[in-house]
């Protein structure tokens, strides 16, 4: 945090993680994440460039202990989508609720503050939950009922494919150690109080864009 000229807005450190592998045991090696600061809660979420991460690797390299594998590395994202579905209290406005649910949740996934329960960023690999989530759908202004929240998956295609269901009606979506969520879209649909609405079962498909990718390591010359 403290590599001069750099706007970084988190830092995470791997303990064994050695990123070309995804191995998250591998003796003798550290990685440290670096996401960059971002204005707003939009997506795309912030990304590491080359030139910061060999800004942060150009710090660090001289205070590692020797012997020691060190790698300086981006964040891998996993794009998903949300739909849900909210009743609102008389005299709330549907759209002005709708806008503020939507923020909720995206402030809630971002990878930096405000997000996560904690307002630091989402943890590193934590599971998304639908109940999680709908919880805080649920203490928006105006929100009088949570009708339901489906989470999204997007395939290779831009497709997004609804994740199934329990027999509790919640649904996840398991991170590994070193990933956090994208929420790319979120829909929702709003109804006065006693409407029964219902969350959208189907999300457009995402627009073609540049394939998510993981920022590159900065490997050091010498072992």
């Amino acid at each position: 945090m403290e590599t001069p000229g750099a706007a970084i807005g988190r830092t995470e450190v791997l303990p064994l993680f050695k990123p070309q592998t995804r191995n998250p045991d591998f003796p003798g090696v550290v990685s440290v994440m670096v996401i960059p600061e971002k204005e707003g809660v939009q997506p795309p979420c912030p990304r590491a460039d080359r030139t910061l991460l060999e800004s942060v690797y150009g710090y660090l390299n001289p205070r590692r202990p020797i012997g020691s594998e060190m790698y300086v590395i981006g964040t891998e994202y996993v794009p998903i989508g949300l739909s849900v579905a909210v009743e609102v209290r008389s005299g709330f406005n549907l759209l002005e609720v709708s806008k503020q649910v939507e923020l909720a949740l995206r402030n809630y996934l971002w990878p930096i503050a405000p997000g996560g329960a904690d307002k630091t960023g989402w943890p590193l690999g934590r599971m998304i939950r639908s109940l999680e989530l709908e919880v805080i759908v649920s203490q928006v202004a105006g929100v009088v009922e949570v009708n339901g929240l489906l989470l999204f998956e997007v395939l290779p295609s831009g497709v997004y494919r609804a994740v199934a269901i329990d027999s509790r009606g919640r649904s996840e979506i398991t991170l590994q150690s070193w990933q956090m969520p994208e929420a790319l879209e979120i829909t929702v649909s709003a109804g006065p109080d006693g409407s029964g609405v219902m969350p959208e079962t189907s999300i457009p498909v995402v627009p073609q864009t540049d394939a998510n990718t993981v920022a590159v390591p900065v490997v050091p010359k010498l072992c």
